[in-house]
């Protein structure tokens, strides 16, 4: 008797399962699933370009993506208008939970985005974890970019942006990193810039944002500095030569301290910073000396040295913004006093000094003589 209603109730539920699953295909395919939204504002219209799924056949599109994803285009004289139009063009309702990224073209920057962010915060479907990205290419080229396996170009950005992140080169930034920055005064960010070159889109510096506009953009190639403060896990190669050889390493940050000071109205911070160096490459096999060691040792941390202060002297000089996350440091030993400053006066006037260490280390293959010649 027992094992009759086991098997009864067994089966009541193995038909409820099946009865939800089929409730939700149905769902989705009575909703268009957004993978990338990129905003723009041009000739005083706001924008939304946006990249849908194909859940189902013979839908009408304004062009046709790759890989089964369509885009569609509205726009408006605000961005309450822009969506509007979106949903009216729209033969299902738009549904935003499943959207891998947000570009902003760099026209919308220079406007400001803080309107959009916001109405992010108060859209139920959009998540939190959407990554944020700017772009200087104009819109219909980005988003028509031709992927890998077919698969959508929302996806293939967070795939590449994830790539890079999690190799140490650049740091991702979410609808929600962005949210609490804007919540505090005196305070900048950076959002990844991804541009289309050689009809592939590819990652090519920062834009740098001050009160959620745009002021200024970073190149890929002057990353590291920022990356080292930034990053999880920064590693990079660094090319050194001399007049008999040529050296590659694998240089990777494996530790870092960053300590505030506060007196007399005056704001120091002491960096320290550690680096493991491998070498990767010689242009000639040679057995390194330990003099020669020592050399390449003193030259790898001139560099990283170099590319620390670059980023700090950039942020605090050029831009005059704090999107390295010095107040994150303060914050957290000061906060009483932070709640009183002006941060992004504090900021710029504040000492930094700097020290770092590079250990130099042998790679496959490579011999380190320890004793002099």
């Amino acid at each position: 008797m027992g094992n009759k209603n086991f098997r009864s109730l067994t089966m009541v539920l193995f038909v409820g399962l099946i009865l939800v699953g089929c409730w939700d295909s149905g769902n989705i395919e009575q909703q268009n699933n957004v993978s990338l939204v990129i905003v723009d504002f041009n000739e005083e219209q706001y924008s939304f370009y946006i990249e849908l799924a194909n859940v189902l056949g013979g839908n009408l599109r304004d062009d046709q993506g790759g890989g089964g994803y369509s885009i569609l285009h509205a726009s408006g004289p605000s961005l309450i208008d822009a969506r509007d139009q979106l949903n009216r063009r729209s033969d299902y309702p738009v549904f935003l939970g499943a959207t891998r990224a947000v570009v902003f073209t760099q026209r919308m920057a220079d406007k400001g985005i803080e309107e959009y962010i916001n109405r992010i915060r108060r859209e139920y479907d959009y998540r939190k974890s959407v990554v944020l990205l700017t772009s200087p290419t104009e819109p219909f080229l980005l988003i028509s970019d031709e992927t890998e396996n077919d698969r959508s170009v929302g996806d293939a950005i967070e795939h590449t942006l994830e790539n890079q992140k999690n190799e140490g080169q650049t740091v991702v930034v979410t609808v929600g990193d962005v949210l609490q920055i804007i919540a505090l005064e005196n305070v900048g960010f950076l959002l990844p810039q991804i541009s289309s070159e050689e009809e592939e889109n590819t990652l090519t510096g920062y834009t740098v944002f001050k009160d959620a506009k745009r002021i200024g953009t970073i190149p890929a190639e002057e990353r590291k500095g920022i990356a080292y403060f930034l990053c999880s896990n920064p590693a990079f190669y660094y090319e050194t030569k001399d007049e008999n050889n040529h050296f590659i390493f694998n240089v990777v940050m494996v530790k870092k301290n960053i300590k505030p000071l506060y007196k007399d109205n005056q704001i120091t911070f002491e960096i320290d910073m550690s680096f493991e160096c491998e070498l990767l490459y010689m242009n000639k096999i040679t057995t390194i000396t330990k003099e020669q060691q020592k050399h390449l040792s003193e030259e790898l941390t001139k560099m990283i040295e170099d590319d620390v202060i670059s980023a700090i002297k950039d942020s605090q000089r050029t831009y005059r913004t704090d999107y390295l996350g010095f107040y994150k440091y303060f914050r957290a030993k000061f906060l009483k006093e932070f709640k009183e400053m002006n941060w992004e006066e504090k900021y710029t006037q504040a000492e930094i000094k700097v020290k770092v260490k590079a250990k130099i280390e042998g790679g496959q293959g490579v011999d380190f003589n320890e004793k002099e010649e």
